[in-house]
This record gives structure tokens, C-alpha cells and sequence, in this order.
């Protein structure tokens, strides 16, 4: 293999690997360890989705934290 077409078969190869790995760093920053905050006081606490009662539970505790007077719980029609 001629040395010009490998020198830039290694280049290629090394840039893929730098952007391979530079998205996967993001990713797993982003996705699997995202940045929280502590949840401030508000106006209204929703509950989206089917009011299960975890959710319910996990809204009483803010409630009872003091994050807020009102709840809202979105129910399916």
C-alpha cells in the first residue's frame, strides 16, 4: 500500500475514533449522569401521566416539603 494512502487511512481511522469517543463521552454525561438541581418553591406541582400512586406519593412529599400550595394531576379522558 502506497505510504500516501496509508497515512491517511490512519488519519481517517484516528479521526473517527476521536469523534466516536468524544460522542460517546457527551452522551454519557448527558444521559446517564444528568445534571439536577434541588427542586425550588413553585407556583403548582403537575402530575403528568396515569395518577399512579408513586407519582401521587412523590407530589404529597413536595407538597409537604412546602414547594408549593397547589396540584395539579392531568388525568386520561
Amino acid at each position: 500500500m502506497p505510504r500516501h494512502i496509508r497515512n491517511a487511512l490512519i488519519v481517517a481511522v484516528s479521526l473517527m475514533l476521536v469523534v466516536t469517543g468524544s460522542f460517546a463521552a457527551f452522551s454519557i454525561h448527558e444521559y446517564v449522569y444528568p445534571a439536577s438541581d434541588q427542586p425550588t418553591k413553585s407556583d403548582v406541582i403537575v402530575v403528568l401521566g396515569p395518577p399512579e400512586a408513586t407519582r401521587i406519593a412523590i407530589a404529597q412529599k413536595m407538597l409537604d416539603a412546602g414547594l408549593s400550595q397547589n396540584l395539579l394531576v392531568s388525568v386520561p379522558a
